[in-house]
């Protein structure tokens, strides 16, 4: 009889630790899958934001219209010809793969409003060709053929967003079947275990078989909440990349036009070339820093402590150029430090400053009042001009990616990004910033960050 009873034993301890064996390998199996199918798309977005950076460089300054101007300028050099020729086929190339990327996660979105403008610059060249010929100067011709990637760019952020938004909404699908998973694993480990539980489970051998299934639901929903911060930056990623970079490019054209109207200066043209030296590095900087920022999936902002002068100082003297130009005055009342990432914060200020200094009336001379004051445990910044001021129902709009108060004829220029871009720094960082509805005189920006 007991070698019966040890046989039964033996048999169910057997076909328990089998059934626990089971669950536990199709758990691991389908962990395994999810993770593997996870990364999958975290790769696809992660190659998707990098392909849709350089298509908008492709289709602004740095590729198109760059090539489209040299080739207006320099008709007769076929090579500039062949070079806006070839970043039309460059630019075509990604858009085939963004379309694509966008069909691997079930989004049936096209660029078609980007084909289209990439086909007509292209017929664009031939144009451009025959009012050369035809005696046409470069200034008419540019006149004549202009065109505008504005949509182009609309378009390729909207897809971008759409295939974030996928990819969140597929992970979060596989987290719930893992999570479905990993109870009926429970439960049926509990069931089992619990007609042999002498036999063949210990508490240490329950305890790390929760922890097993715990610690990968922490894994997963580590990566779902990094998905999540990605999908609210790309909101504003492609508007970063051409608003930021454009600072630098215009300081460099300047202290080129400079140069070249003061080459007998041996000075001057040393001035303007280690100015022309800063502001490439300054852009340089940038596109390391947004490429870095892109491929780490979006980190957190580097916080260090920040003196309020150095940095407002700073950014006062790139601007220079900008506020001579303008015969702007800026006044500045600062103090204190701040948790911040020196950069980031530079951009913010880039921007303010820039804006103030921008949308100013015509035949008044811009003035800029820059204040940072302690309040209890923040910095309270203050930045306000006499300028064309913006009316108290667009106080939330203005911070909206792509929401300018002025149209596309407007001869202020700019593209929508800068005052949400300035949102998204602050935020980041613990702070607010708002506009000043009760400012009159013209605009009033204030925001706040935590004191070092």
């Amino acid at each position: 009889m007991k070698i019966l009873e040890r046989t039964t034993q033996n048999r169910w301890w057997l076909l328990t630790l089998a059934g626990v064996a089971l669950l536990g390998a199709v758990q691991i199996a389908t962990v395994q899958e999810t993770n593997r199918h996870t990364e999958e798309l975290r790769n696809l977005l992660t190659a998707t934001q990098s392909q849709s950076l350089q298509l908008m460089r492709d289709l602004g300054y740095g590729g198109l219209i760059h090539n489209f101007k040299n080739f207006v300028l320099r008709t007769e050099e076929q090579s500039y010809r062949d070079n806006a020729a070839n970043s039309a086929k460059e630019a075509l190339a990604l858009v085939n793969i963004l379309e694509k990327n966008a069909a691997e996660v079930g989004i049936d979105a096209s660029l078609q409003s980007t084909r289209e403008m990439i086909l007509s610059y292209e017929s664009r060249l031939t144009q451009v060709a025959d009012l050369h010929a035809d005696g046409m100067s470069a200034v008419d011709i540019d006149q004549t053929v202009r065109f505008n990637d504005s949509s182009a760019i609309l378009e390729v952020q909207v897809l971008v967003s759409s295939l974030a938004k996928a990819v969140t909404v597929t992970v979060e699908q596989l987290d719930k079947r893992s999570a479905i998973l990993s109870a009926v694993t429970i439960t049926g480990t509990i069931f089992l275990s619990g007609l042999t539980l002498i036999l063949i489970l210990s508490q240490r051998q329950r305890r790390r078989h929760l922890n097993f299934v715990t610690a990968t639901n922490a894994q997963l929903a580590a990566g779902n909440r990094r998905l999540s911060r990605i999908n609210t930056s790309l909101k504003q990623f492609a508007g970063i990349v051409s608003h930021d970079l454009k600072s630098p490019l215009r300081h460099i054209g300047m202290f080129n036009d400079l140069i070249m109207e003061d080459y007998d200066d041996k000075d001057d043209v040393r001035g303007h070339v280690d100015k022309i030296r800063k502001a490439s590095t300054r852009m340089d900087k940038i596109i390391k820093s947004l490429l870095d920022f892109t491929l780490a999936g979006f980190a957190e902002p580097v916080l260090n402590t920040v003196e309020v002068t150095d940095v407002v100082t700073e950014v006062v003297s790139e601007l220079t150029p900008t506020i001579e130009a303008a015969s702007a005055h800026v006044s500045v009342q600062v103090e204190g430090r701040v948790i911040a990432d020196n950069e980031l914060l530079k951009r913010v200020l880039h921007n303010l400053i820039g804006n103030s200094v921008k949308y100013r009336k015509a035949d008044v001379s811009p003035l800029v009042e820059i204040t940072a004051k302690k309040v209890d445990d923040q910095i309270h910044f203050s930045i306000n001009d006499n300028g064309i001021g913006i009316k108290p129902e667009f106080a939330e709009r203005i911070f909206l990616p792509f929401q300018r108060l002025h149209d596309a004829q407007s001869h202020f220029e700019g593209n929508g990004i800068g005052l949400s871009l300035v949102r998204s720094i602050i935020e980041a960082h613990g702070g607010k910033v708002w506009l000043d509805k009760s400012y009159s005189d013209g605009t009033r920006f204030e925001f706040t960050l935590t004191a070092a």
